[in-house]
């Protein structure tokens, strides 16, 4: 049997930063969208941003490199271009792009989740999750799960998405 070796720090750090930072676009662009489907929305919409800053603390005073920055932004700044391409599309075409992002953006914090211990675990070779990042994870695999079912399809234009911002 051989063990998993979990990936350098740094790129630890990084996977987490990116699962951050596209879930803030998330919140701001799109999140205010969906809380007008209504209350039970806007609750949702209100508590993963309650996780999602939660779990930014967990990165809080990380150092990162000039590459780990450039990085970071180009994953952030190929989402930025998905939803420039959703602004312009065909309104029918809009919550199916939506539920394409959720499901990328859910998958990347999944990701975070399973391969960045020394930021989403309590100790830095494994342990058990921190609970803010595994609700934020529960949470998004919800909001993926539901937007699936509104918007058949969504999950494999996400997952091509994801594929692009992962890396």
């Amino acid at each position: 049997m051989t063990s998993y070796r979990y990936p350098a720090r740094g790129v630890q750090f990084r996977k987490a930063a990116v699962a951050l930072k596209v879930t803030a676009i998330f919140l701001c662009y799109l999140a205010p969208i969906m809380a007008c489907w209504g209350p039970e929305w806007k609750n949702r919409m209100q508590r993963i941003a309650r996780r999602h800053a939660e779990c930014g603390k967990a990165i809080v005073g990380w150092k990162a490199s000039a590459g780990a920055r450039r990085e970071i932004e180009a994953q952030a700044e190929q989402l930025d271009r998905h939803l420039e391409k959703c602004r312009t599309m065909d309104k029918a075409e809009t919550p199916r792009m939506m539920g394409a992002f959720v499901v990328a953006i859910g998958a990347l914090v999944c990701d975070a989740l399973c391969t960045a211990p020394a930021v989403t675990h309590k100790t830095a070779n494994g342990g058990n999750p921190k609970p803010d990042w595994q609700r934020l994870n529960r949470l998004m695999d919800e909001l993926a799960d539901d937007m699936t079912q509104l918007c058949p399809g969504c999950d494999e234009l996400g997952t091509t998405i994801y594929m692009e911002i992962s890396r």
